[in-house]
């Protein structure tokens, strides 16, 4: 999941993406697109486990077929069927996660003169993890958090991903704008298994420092020279 930036005071739009992948083609999925009231600070003073969030509008495969689900908080849901399916529609279930998100990422940059550093990475990863050679190459990148070097590691890697991924051993993509370059986080169970099953002995993330950002922590993770790192 990534944030779509900018905020508009405390409400904030996040994206959740959710794949079956089988032979390079996505054919079991969900786009979501939530809103969220509030920060960093708001979290740390509410004493709850995660902040306020609301589904908005979500894209899914059903038995009908692809279709679209706006959610309206003063009335019930509404499904719209985009794509009826039928047996043998692989590909077109494939091509249809493309479509959308290469919807939203149009109609979402349009709407701003100058590209939000969150928006470019949500979508920018969701691309880069698109390419069978890139999750082959990375593949304990499972319950991903997408975020910036600047994001404070507690917002994101805490709040965000107990409110997404609750206890689940979790990853995060991390965009370092300055120098175009990925870096990448494992923490949990998944972590500490390699492709083969061979135990491996990467550092533990536990919870990170109020003061760290994900930077800090992706370039203290990542300081070997056998990191994997990703430039667009």
């Amino acid at each position: 999941m990534g944030e779509l930036g900018p905020a508009s005071g405390s409400l904030c739009t996040e994206l959740h993406v959710r794949y079956g992948e089988r032979d390079g083609l996505y054919l079991d999925w969900a786009i979501t697109v939530v809103l969220r009231r509030g920060g960093l600070g708001e979290y740390l003073t509410s004493g709850a486990t995660s902040l306020e969030r609301r589904r908005m509008r979500r894209y899914e495969v059903s038995e009908a077929g692809i279709r679209r689900i706006t959610y309206d908080p003063m009335r019930s849901a509404t499904a719209e069927i985009l794509r009826t399916l039928y047996a043998g529609d692989e590909e077109i279930i494939d091509q249809g996660y493309d479509e959308v998100m290469t919807q939203l990422s149009q109609s979402w940059n349009a709407r701003y003169p100058e590209p939000d550093p969150h928006t470019v990475a949500t979508f920018g990863f969701a691309s880069l993890n698109r390419r069978p050679e890139f999750r082959a190459s990375v593949p304990n990148l499972t319950s991903t958090l997408v975020a910036i070097d600047p994001d404070v590691a507690e917002e994101v890697w805490v709040e965000r991903g107990n409110a997404y991924f609750d206890r689940q051993s979790r990853s995060a993509a991390v965009w370092m704008p300055d120098r175009e370059q990925w870096r990448f986080l494992f923490t949990g169970s998944r972590a500490n298994e390699s492709a083969d099953g061979e135990g491996s002995q990467p550092e533990s993330l536990g919870v990170p420092a109020l003061q760290s950002t994900m930077g800090m922590l992706a370039d203290l993770v990542n300081r070997g020279s056998d990191w994997p790192e990703e430039s667009l």
